[in-house]
């Protein structure tokens, strides 16, 4: 029998501040004395901070409450009784909020009782809602806050001022009630009257001070009613410290020296502190000591006691490892030990390239795989074979290194041979097929951790496929990556059915291809498929057997018979690719000639036989469209990994053989090259001359583009810097340029090298001269060496990509972790909704319920001319389903005719058909689709025999693709949303480009702009509104152009107490603004319009208020621009733009969110949302596919409210447990206020189940598996 430990599972979590009994139910020690050790040497003091009962702070000690060694001891708290109270340093916003709310007499809140009741009733029905609750305890606090008058006392209540850790009571400075200001006065009289002295102490009576013990006491007698509007759920006396729980030994050992001496952890020294400190207090009461000396030391406790807890509690403090402090940050308990921990059963080394290995393999070194080890049961099947791997030991490799029979695990030395028997676990080495997890960090996404079969090799590094590369962004510089061994088999399945290298071929985020041929391949595929390359039958038959080696025989026909046969390098990776796809692809070389031009640009396959074009990155790389994609959707993904494979093997190898590298006659420019090149700098550098600065920077940019043209027009074609740069292996025109011809302009900020050094840019220049070379134009080429002026400026600017990119790296770091946290917990429930918590986000995913990473170009009509192809050529259906498929599409369409469309009920029909609920819903869009496709591009009735039956194959095919493209059920599209966002990010940049066709508006884009709109800001650096006019345009601009009086006023005439603006008569008919002149009150004169205003003060302040008078147009908008496709207004007011005359309301948008959810509501910002973070994505040449971005708009306006991406946000969403916001920012604060809120959470969310160890119910986890014990005993 075997067993096994199922841990105990936790429901939920409830969160409460401990009172002082109950610290004292769990403590084991008073103590009480701040001594450390005896005198009697390094012994712990009996009653101390480290006496043994706590538990021991040091490796070989023994605890006095347990009895065992620090490893096994789980340390036991104590306490301190303090002499006197203080406030709970982590709750002090409360207290101050409290003893606002209540008042300071009888204690009831300062609250009529129908408002009492009333709020009571809005807070129980919103029980369920955590920010809506919190909402109207809020309010309770501000309505608390307005009453001056208790209503149950009379008592007078002031606001309560918070001072550090100290409270005061402004009761008798009371500015706005002078009626009980007056009477308060009036109790004083007689006092005053026998001692006019007191007079002013009483018109300004000091602040009550509150202290401590005085809190006590108004705590003690708030009710319990009461403490349901305040939001408090804890006791109230517990706002306060009386009995100081004391943490175990074992959280803060000590540090031993080597002379004796020993370093004790902050918390130790802090509470020696406090018990010395409440014992002075104590002995001061005991004595009588005087009062001041008395209050010094109690705010030192109270100092103490707030150190303890957070050392950020005192600014000016020193900093110490307080308990705020060790759970929060990125290496505190939270983040650095529940949410991510060290694991067991991991290795890690340096990596390196093996093209040998399957892209679905990984090549492990001998030493890692003796040491990381695999259980397996010992049954009467492998005995045998487990008792040969027991008897070589740990030695040896293949062996084992432990045996666990029951509760011991003897360890397998050399020699040490132990008798195996059924029922034992033997841990064996790792082995050749193995699943192993390997990553890379930053694990940006998902394909940065995927599952390979191990396979054990020589050597000290990890080895795998450069084809896998792009997955992880890797290269072989000197990286590191991890491996982790898979234990069960229930984690083996699931990571090579989830996390396998063939099920993730393919970004999540497009769809596009990202296992795929990179470099070498590449340039070798296109070499080897050009018009030139030839093998004969000997070669041909050894390059096969490199690709090939698990295949012994191939027909292939030759391609020449004569003088001699000959075979093409088509078809040689034809046959090594083996695919069955039918293709056209434009390659990068492409021409109107297409497949007859000389470049051979357009590439053509046919079911898996190349027949024209040379095959480059578009062709076999990791691009849509590639070959690799259509397999993939037509074969599968084990037809393109064995193909991945075939090309890794036959392309290293024949560029190994054949010899592909790069010297210096690759970029050494003949003496006709360098002409020609040089005279197109010149023409570029003369056309620049007198031109504007943009289109300088333009002209000079183009300089370079026409060298590099030139190179790659008139340099051999076996040039290897023109081949990559032709085939896309790696370079672009830029690169070949740059080695060969010219650098080109050096550009900062995108802009040329100011002249900020004297009028000059460096002093080998003239001051102001024109010369492009001193603004950072590089003529040089890297070949022939730069000057050192230049050298400087491509420093210069070579300096602002890297600082961009270490910038970036921190501020695209952080909004991925926002992302998510806030999505980590959005799935596909069992029913197609996509929810978080119990919130349902959307009805279907991306509102066709389709996975964008199994779709091409994110459409199932990227399918149609494949499926059009199998329909019309009468083949036997790929798999079972179509041909099911098929036979349920022509039963629901029997009795129509040939050319009748189909209905958008076929979805339910086929499902009634096959009898499963193969389709989840109707998606009419593609039925209308698939029509409209149909008689466009199927041939005539006439012209085909059974026309019916290929619109029903034609049909069956398509269903068959969507059925595919699906969603599964559990799938958590939040993190893959997240990512999806977030992982492109480093490819965007930080700067500000310019708006095209604005003359110098310029708009945010890059990781600012997206920061922008994922934090849902209010304010937004670039406000911009696109305005569509209906008729005439000068009309609206003049209307939208906001006009004051000072665009008018020529002359300011200022007297003692008047301002008189004369503005002149020409100008104000000018701008047709006489009506809005005489509505403020000026007055015709002669040639000038005088405005006289009477003021109170002639300052500037004053005057410049005077002159920003409003007359006409937008106040918010500072600039309108016309452009060629309509009006840009810089600035905010949409409400006010959508309803001048002439604006259409219907397309006039701004890119100010926020104004818009104001404007329009909630759907449209939503959209906006999506259609910003589009658009700036696109501007960076980045494709992310419109479902990842809809549900993010869709979380962020969950709530009916612009939410953002941010701590606030998170909050205000609701359904985030107290974990999952401690785990993300604030972790003190959360707690704390759980604690007094008396929250209690289900653990349900993803970051809780983490942090408690639990199965995440998401994916495989969203279910539980039944099993009948009593039908299927164990044998």
């Amino acid at each position: 029998m075997f067993k096994e430990y199922v841990p105990r599972e936790i429901a939920k979590i409830k969160f409460e501040l401990m009172q002082g009994g109950e610290t004292k139910r769990v403590s084991v020690v008073d103590v009480a004395s701040r001594e450390l050790y005896t005198n009697e040497g390094k012994v712990p003091a009996p009653g101390g901070p480290l006496d043994l009962k706590l538990g021991p702070s040091t490796k070989d000690g023994l605890c006095g409450t347990c009895e065992m060694r620090m490893a096994e001891c789980p340390g036991h708290f104590g306490h301190i009784d303090l002499a006197l109270p203080v406030f709970h340093p982590g709750l002090l916003k409360n207290i101050h909020k409290v003893l606002q709310s209540v008042c300071k007499q009888c204690s009831s809140i300062l609250l009529s009782e129908e408002v009492q009741a009333q709020l009571l009733a809005k807070i129980r029905s919103r029980k369920k809602s955590r920010p809506a609750e919190q909402r109207v305890v809020k309010k309770v606090y501000d309505e608390a806050k307005k009453t001056v008058e208790c209503l149950q006392c009379a008592a007078v209540n002031g606001i309560v001022r918070k001072t550090g850790f100290k409270f005061f009571h402004r009761a008798h400075r009371l500015k706005k009630h002078d009626a009980l200001k007056e009477a308060e006065r009036q109790t004083y009289t007689p006092a005053t009257e026998d001692n006019p002295d007191l007079a002013p102490w009483i018109d300004n009576a000091p602040d009550e001070y509150l202290s401590p013990l005085r809190a006590l006491e108004i705590f003690k007698r708030i009710t319990q009613g009461s403490r349901e509007l305040l939001g408090m759920a804890c006791a109230p006396e517990s706002l306060l410290i009386r009995c100081l729980p004391v943490a175990p030994g074992t959280i803060r050992p000590s540090v031993i020296s080597i002379d004796a001496s020993s370093n004790e952890d902050d918390l130790t020294i802090k509470l020696s502190e406090i018990a010395y400190t409440s014992q002075l207090i104590k002995d001061e009461v005991a004595k009588g000591a005087a009062l001041h000396a008395l209050v010094e030391n109690w705010d030192l406790l109270q100092s103490q006691c707030a150190q303890l807890i957070s050392s950020d509690s005192r600014p000016d403090a020193a900093k110490i490892r307080s308990l705020v402090q060790r759970l929060k940050g990125k290496h505190g308990r939270f983040r650095g030990n529940l949410s991510g921990k060290r694991v067991e059963f991991s290795g890690r080394t340096v990596i390196s390239p093996d093209p040998n290995l399957s892209v679905e393999e990984v090549g492990i070194p001998q030493e890692m795989a003796r040491t990381l080890t695999v259980p397996v049961p010992v049954t009467a099947a492998n005995l045998a074979q487990l008792r040969t791997l027991a008897k070589t030991g740990c030695t040896s490799y293949p062996g084992a290194n432990y045996i666990v029979r029951g509760e011991r695990r003897l360890f397998l030395r050399s020699g040490n041979a132990i008798a195996l028997e059924e029922g034992d676990v033997l841990e064996r080495h790792m082995q050749d097929g193995d699943v192993v997890l390997f990553n890379r960090q930053p694990s940006l996404h998902r394909l940065s951790i995927m599952a390979h079969k191990a396979r054990v090799l020589p050597g000290r590094t990890l080895r795998f496929n450069e084809c896998v590369c792009s997955p992880y962004n890797a290269d072989f510089d000197g990286d590191e990556m991890n491996i982790h061994l898979a234990q069960t088999t229930e984690a083996r399945v699931e990571a090579l059915e989830l996390m396998g290298v063939k099920n993730n071929l393919v970004v999540p985020r497009n769809g596009q291809p990202l296992v795929a041929a990179t470099q070498d391949f590449i340039t070798g595929t296109f070499i080897l498929t050009g018009k030139d390359t030839f093998f004969t039958r000997e070669e041909m038959g050894q390059m096969l057997a490199y690709a090939l080696p698990q295949h012994a025989r191939l027909q292939i026909k030759p391609t020449v018979l004569r003088p001699r046969v000959l075979f093409t390098g088509k078809s040689l990776v034809s046959a090594a690719m083996n695919l069955s796809v039918s293709v056209e692809i434009r390659t990068r070389s492409y021409t109107r000639e297409g497949a007859s031009s000389l470049k051979e640009g357009l590439f053509v396959m046919k079911k898996g036989e190349i027949l024209a074009g040379q095959a480059d990155k578009r062709v076999i790389g990791g691009e849509e469209g590639s070959v690799f994609h259509h397999e993939l959707r037509e074969g599968g993904p084990g037809v393109v990994v064995k193909a991945l494979d075939a090309i890794a093997r036959l392309c290293s190898r024949y560029m190994g053989e054949k010899g592909f590298s790069i010297g210096l006659d690759d970029v050494l420019a003949r003496p006709e090259l360098e002409a020609a090149f040089t005279a197109a700098v010149d023409r570029c550098e003369i056309e620049a001359f007198g031109e504007k600065e943009d289109r300088i920077t333009a002209t000079l940019a183009r300089a370079r583009e026409d060298a590099g043209m030139l190179c790659v027009q008139q340099l051999p074609r076996s040039n290897a810097p023109v081949i990559m740069q032709a085939c896309g292996s790696k370079g672009s025109l830029i690169n070949v340029s740059q080695m060969i011809a010219c650098v080109g302009q050096q550009l900062i900020e995108s802009r040329r090298i100011a002249l900020d050094f004297g009028d000059r840019s460096l002093p080998h220049f003239a001051v102001a001269s024109p010369i492009h070379a001193s603004r950072g134009f590089v003529r040089s080429s890297f070949c022939a060496g730069l000057r050192p002026t230049e050298f400087f400026f491509h420093a210069v600017s070579g300096r602002e990509g890297l600082v961009d990119t270490a910038v970036k790296t921190a501020e695209t770091g952080y909004m991925q972790r926002r992302l998510m946290k806030v999505l980590e917990g959005v799935y596909v429930a069992y029913d197609g909704t996509v929810r978080r918590g119990e919130q349902i986000v959307q009805m279907q995913f991306g509102d066709d319920g389709l996975d964008p990473a199994v779709l091409q170009s994110g459409s199932i009509l990227s399918d149609m001319p494949a499926a059009l192809e199998w329909a019309v050529s009468g083949e036997a259906p790929p798999s079972a389903w179509v041909g099911a498929l098929h036979g349920a599409v022509k039963e629901a369409t029997n009795g129509q005719g040939p050319d009748a469309p189909f209905g958008t009920d076929i979805w339910e029909k086929v499902n009634d058909i096959i009898g499963h609920r193969l389709f989840r819903q109707n998606n009419d869009t593609l039925v209308h689709a698939t029509n409209d496709y149909m008689f466009q591009r199927l041939p005539s009735t006439e012209n085909l025999e059974n026309s019916g039956d290929v619109r029903a194959r034609f049909m069956a095919k398509i269903l068959y693709q969507t059925m595919r493209s699906q969603i599964e059920y559990g799938t958590a599209v939040g993190a893959l949303a997240a990512q999806s966002i977030g992982e492109p990010g480093t490819q965007m940049t930080l700067k500000t480009f310019h708006l095209a066709g604005t003359s110098g508006t310029s708009i945010t884009l890059g990781v600012p702009r997206l920061k922008e709109i994922i934090n849902a800001a209010v304010n937004i650096s670039t406000p911009l509104i696109k305005v569509w006019v209906t008729g005439e345009e000068s009309g609206v601009i003049e209307r939208i152009q906001p006009m004051s009086v000072e665009d008018l006023a020529t002359y300011v005439s200022i007297g003692e107490a008047s301002v008189v603006f004369s503005m002149p008569t020409e100008l104000v008919e000018k701008h047709r603004l006489v009506q809005e002149v005489k509505a403020i009150g000026a007055v015709k004169k002669d040639s000038f319009f005088i405005w006289e205003v009477q003021v109170d003060k002639t300052t500037p302040t004053e005057i410049d208020k005077l002159l920003k008078t409003h007359l006409r147009g937008v106040p918010s908008v500072s600039r309108v621009i016309s452009t060629s496709d309509g009006v840009i207004a810089k600035g905010l007011g949409l409400q006010e733009i959508l309803g001048i005359e002439g604006v259409d309301s219907t397309t006039t948008q701004t890119n100010n969110i926020h104004e818009i959810y104001k404007t329009l509501g909630i759907e449209a910002a939503r959209g906006a949302i999506v259609r910003e973070i589009q658009y700036t994505i696109k501007q960076h040449g980045i494709s992310v596919d419109p479902r990842h971005i809809g549900l993010l708009a869709d979380v962020m306006c969950l709530t009916g409210e612009m939410c953002g991406m941010t701590r606030f946000g998170l909050q205000r969403m609701g359904g985030s447990s107290v974990l999952t916001l401690a785990s993300f920012e604030q972790t003190g604060e959360h707690l704390f206020a759980a604690g007094y809120h008396g929250y209690e959470d289900a653990i349900e969310g993803v970051s809780e189940c983490i942090i408690t160890g639990q199965r995440i119910p998401i994916g495989t986890g969203s279910f539980k598996v039944c099993y009948n014990l009593e039908e299927h005993r164990p044998i």
